[in-house]
C-alpha cells in the first residue's frame, strides 16, 4: 500500500438543492456478489452520500475482473462511470438509473503538481483502465445514506457490515464493511464551512460470521468497534473533547476485532481481510488538509503500465 497527501481542491456545492451528473468512484468488494461503495466528500453535494451498490457486469469483464482479483487480491480495483455517460448519485441511490458505461482502474496514480482544479484521478488523459467501456447494471441499493452536517462524533466508531451466506456445500460465503461516516460541521455561522473529520474506510473480512443469520447480513447490519474510539481529550481545553482521527487503520489483514452488534453487548468477533481504501485527505474538507495532522490515504498503488 501507499500512502501519500493530496491538495486541497475546491468546494463543489451547487447553490440549489440539486445534484449535477458528474463522474463517480466506487471502490469494488466481493466476488459472487459484487458491489461498489461510493468514494465520499463531505464538503462537496455531488459526493455527500455513502451509497453501496450491489452491481453486475457483462460476463466477459466479470471474468477478467475476477481473473484480475485473483492475482491481486489485495489491490484496490475502482469503478468510474465514463466521462461521457455522466449521473448523479441520487439518480443511482434511489433507482432511477439502473445502468451507465463504467471502466474499472486497478489502484491510485497521484496526482500531478500542480493539481488543476476539478482533477478526476481515473481520467483518459493519465490512466488506462484494466476493463473499460462496460455496461454495468445496478442489481440492489445496499445503503443509501445522505450526509447530514449537526450529527456529532460517536464515541466509538460504527460500521456497516453486509455480505452473503447461503446455505449448502461449496457456496462462498463473503462479509465486508465500511464505516458509517460523520460529516460534522466544524466551523461557526460567520465563517467558511468546514466538515470532518473522519475517514473513509472500505475493507472485507477474511470470512462472513457465524453469529449472523445470511438473511440479516444481506440487508447489512449495524455495528460499533469499541476499539476504534473517535473522540479524545482537547489539550485546549480538558473539559472539551474533539474528534480523533486516525493515519492508518487500527487493524491489519488476519486481526480478530470484537465488534458490537447495534452498539451493545455482548461483544461478537470478527477477522479482518484487506483494506482497499483508507483515507481521510478526500473526505474532509480541503482547507482541513495542510493544517490537520494525521491526514493520509492508503490504497494500492496504479502500476506503471497503467499510467499514461
Amino acid at each position: 500500500m501507499v500512502h501519500f497527501n493530496i491538495a486541497p481542491q475546491m468546494n463543489y456545492d451547487h447553490p440549489e438543492v440539486d445534484n449535477p451528473p458528474c463522474q463517480h468512484a466506487f471502490i469494488l468488494v466481493g466476488l459472487e456478489r459484487i458491489y461498489g461503495v461510493h468514494m465520499t466528500q463531505y464538503h462537496c453535494e455531488k459526493h455527500k452520500y455513502q451509497l453501496i451498490l450491489h452491481i453486475d457486469l457483462p460476463e466477459e469483464a466479470r471474468a477478467e475482473y475476477l481473473r484480475q482479483r485473483d492475482l491481486y487480491p489485495d489491490d484496490t480495483f475502482i469503478l468510474c462511470n465514463r466521462i461521457e455517460d455522466k449521473c448523479s448519485i441520487p439518480s443511482l441511490g434511489g433507482f432511477e438509473r439502473t445502468s451507465f458505461t463504467g471502466a474499472i482502474y486497478r489502484g491510485f496514480r497521484p496526482p500531478p503538481d500542480p493539481e488543476p482544479e476539478g482533477w478526476f484521478p481515473w481520467n483518459d488523459k493519465e490512466t488506462l483502465p484494466v476493463i473499460d467501456k462496460i455496461e454495468v447494471t445496478v442489481k440492489r441499493v445496499v445503503l443509501w445514506r445522505p450526509f447530514v452536517h449537526h450529527e456529532p462524533a460517536p464515541d466509538t466508531a460504527s460500521y456497516f457490515m453486509w455480505g452473503h451466506r447461503e446455505p449448502g456445500f461449496g457456496h462462498m460465503h463473503e462479509a465486508h464493511m465500511t464505516n458509517l461516516q460523520t460529516a460534522q460541521l466544524l466551523t461557526g455561522p460567520h465563517e467558511p464551512p468546514l466538515y470532518g473529520l473522519d475517514q473513509d474506510h472500505v475493507m472485507s473480512l477474511a470470512e462472513a460470521p457465524q453469529w449472523v443469520s445470511g438473511e440479516m447480513l444481506n440487508a447489512g447490519i449495524v455495528v460499533s468497534v469499541p476499539s476504534i474510539p473517535r473522540t479524545e481529550p482537547d489539550p485546549r481545553d480538558p473539559h472539551r473533547s474533539r474528534t480523533r482521527l486516525l493515519p492508518e487503520p487500527p487493524f491489519s489483514k488476519g486481526d480478530t476485532f470484537a465488534v458490537m452488534y447495534r452498539g451493545i453487548q455482548p461483544p461478537r468477533h470478527v477477522r479482518a481481510g484487506p483494506t482497499f481504501l483508507w483515507a481521510s485527505v478526500v473526505c474532509n474538507s480541503p482547507a482541513l488538509v495542510p493544517v490537520t495532522p494525521d491526514m493520509s490515504m492508503i490504497i494500492s498503488p496504479m502500476p506503471e503500465k497503467y499510467w499514461l
